[in-house]
């Protein structure tokens, strides 16, 4: 239970250009009830769910989701792509959701094999479009229209390619979003492949540009050329790591040891190239999600990466990044955890550091492949428990999922931690592609936090908050979240007991924007005007 005191007002004299309009003070009024548990689930009305195993090209129908506003009404909405019927959610008081299909297209409904989705504003018109990733069908960009989707010719295709996901970024600095299309291929071949040595070629990843208007031309021939046929890519996100606010590119692939392991591309004007392998970031791995965050306070972003028995963390020394998993017992933990998806690093428990949630879920693939696969070392049970690292005072990890009540034993994939229902606590919510999709909402505490919207352009930006001597960071995106999902453009910061933090923002564009003496305990709206 909350309670809303009265509301601030807006700030009026930032350093550099901007406007930071404050909310409502929220305090928690029963800080003691997350001791008993720390989340309650919420269900969806009328859910499309998968009863039956998926064939060998169905690994990843229905694993990610969409969250945003859509409607403009100040209540986050959830998109789930499905097999089969794609559906929407909008959020209403409370926290809970009404099923609003009929705002969706007609194409939504035509039993496609859609995998992920991811939100952007590609027309500049100022609210959240989706796109859609598909199985063996084109890819799709609906625009949003006051809160109703609608179909639109927007030049993105892969008719045949088995995408996963997208990610928005702007690489050519126009002021507008280009998109990324994360690619992979399903089928029982690559089992057979792992086992002989003789892979089949992945399906080609794709980049567009964005005329302005939503239009997307192909300028995939811009990519190096180990991404357009022999990878298996399965997450990407764009990052400025270098602070030249120009965003790069990192691609994680699955297979990484059999083809093409991760890599990090930067624009040099004329097309990307790969970083040399020296930075650490071209790790081989199963990779299958993406999440980013600053995990040693240098301002340079930091990944985790999920895989096949194994987890990763990549942090930052200034020039070169290094797997810090084992020191930080970042690992899987008992004998069911194994295929690791989706991890994001975020702030679940508002002490100020970040925690990581990992979902874990089997891949499907007939039994003597399965066999084959247990004797190259590689576990892969039915049920398989989702984890959720908390981050320690020392910087180790502690997995945590039972005593959060979080570890579901199912096929679990993408998701994502966001606010649902703006109690300053961030929410789970996670994609089954065998189960129901699980929405926990967070029971509200005593730590203290801050809750960002954007309400111009900030794709791309950092944004900084600072308390004394303590300074937190996050990156906004658009897409590649955890694994084949993407957020609302916002940021949320928990702060432990901070009451105040000076906030800043470093635009896309390199300009600042600080605003001073910020009260906690609220949600406040950056304009960039």
């Amino acid at each position: 239970m909350l309670l809303l005191l009265a509301a601030c007002t807006p700030k009026t004299e930032p350093i550099g250009p901007g406007t930071l309009t404050e909310g409502e003070r929220i305090t928690c009024a029963d800080p003691s009830a997350r001791d008993a548990a720390p989340f309650d689930v919420v269900a969806l009305p009328g859910e499309i769910v998968a009863s039956e195993p998926q064939d060998d090209v169905g690994q990843y129908d229905g694993a990610g989701v969409a969250i945003d506003d859509f409607d403009k009404d100040g209540l986050l909405d959830l998109f789930l792509p499905n097999t089969g019927a794609d559906q929407l959610y909008l959020g209403v008081t409370g926290g809970l959701f009404a099923n609003a299909d009929d705002r969706l297209p007609a194409s939504a409904l035509d039993g496609d094999r859609s995998t992920g989705a991811s939100v952007a504003d590609v027309d500049g018109d100022g609210d959240g479009d989706l796109f859609i990733a598909d199985l063996g069908a084109p890819q799709e960009i609906w625009l949003n229209d006051a809160g109703r989707f609608i179909e639109f010719d927007s030049g993105v295709a892969g008719e045949g390619w088995h995408g996963v996901g997208g990610t928005f970024g702007d690489y050519d600095g126009d002021g507008d979003l280009d998109l990324f299309v994360i690619n992979h291929y399903e089928g029982s071949e690559l089992g057979e492949g792992m086992v002989t040595g003789n892979m089949p070629p992945g399906h080609p990843d794709a980049l567009y540009e964005n005329d302005g208007t939503g239009f997307f031309t192909d300028v995939s021939d811009l990519l190096p050329a180990n991404l357009l046929g022999p990878q298996f890519s399965l997450a990407a996100g764009w990052y400025d790591i270098d602070g030249d606010d120009v965003p790069e590119l990192y691609v994680v692939n699955d297979f990484g040891s059999y083809t093409v392991p991760n890599q990090m591309l930067r624009w040099q004007g004329e097309r990307f190239e790969a970083i040399p392998a020296a930075a650490g970031l071209d790790l081989p791995l199963f990779g299958m999600g993406l999440g980013v965050g600053d995990l040693n306070d240098d301002a340079i972003p930091d990944f985790a990466l999920p895989s096949w028995d194994q987890l990763a963390l990549l942090v930052s020394t200034g020039d070169a990044w290094f797997d810090h998993a084992q020191v930080k017992e970042y690992q899987p933990t008992g004998e069911d955890r194994h295929v690791a998806w989706g991890a994001l690093l975020v702030d679940i428990d508002n002490d100020g550091d970040l925690d990581a949630p990992v979902n874990f879920g089997q891949l499907q693939m007939p039994d003597d492949i399965r066999e084959q696969m247990d004797a190259l070392g590689l576990g892969n049970p039915l049920s398989q428990r989702d984890a959720l690292y908390i981050q320690e005072a020392d910087g180790s990890f502690t997995e945590s999922a039972e005593a959060w009540g979080v570890a579901d034993a199912g096929v679990g994939r993408g998701g994502l931690a966001v606010d649902l229902d703006r109690d300053g606590w961030l929410d789970l919510v996670k994609r089954d592609v065998l189960g129901p999709t699980r929405v926990y909402h967070a029971r509200c505490g005593e730590e203290t936090w801050l809750g960002i919207d954007f309400e111009s352009p900030a794709v791309g930006a950092r944004v900084e908050v600072t308390s004394g001597d303590v300074t937190r960071r996050r990156w906004i995106s658009a897409g590649g979240e955890g694994f084949a999902s993407g957020g609302p453009m916002e940021a949320h910061f928990g702060l432990g007991s901070a009451e105040s933090v000076d906030v800043r923002v470093h635009w896309p564009d390199g300009v600042e924007s600080w605003f001073p003496g910020v009260a906690t305990n609220q949600r406040v709206r950056i304009s960039r005007e």
